[in-house]
């Protein structure tokens, strides 16, 4: 499969948020929601004082993309580890 630059500049952004979450005060906002969103972190985002509406609305439509293309790598990242774990 090949991942275009956004969804893997995402993808690196929140695998280095996972490992510091005090790593988020450096991205930008549109870097921090696309982040925010792919963690599912609701509180982080009530902190930004942005809801899920507004924080789509913010990152515009190929961020947006690619922030749904990273969650949904993650999520079959997921999926595949727990298939093997239960072997």
């Amino acid at each position: 499969m090949t991942i275009d630059e956004t969804t893997a500049r995402i993808l690196r952004l929140v695998a280095l948020v996972e490992k510091d979450e005090a790593s988020r005060a450096v991205l930008s906002t549109s870097e921090r929601v696309a982040v925010v969103l792919v963690l599912d972190r609701k509180d982080w985002l009530d902190q930004m004082s942005w809801t899920v509406l507004g924080a789509i609305d913010r990152l515009g439509e190929q961020w947006f993309r690619a922030t749904q293309r990273a969650w949904m790598i993650r999520l079959e990242g997921r999926r595949w580890l727990i298939h093997v774990a239960d072997m």
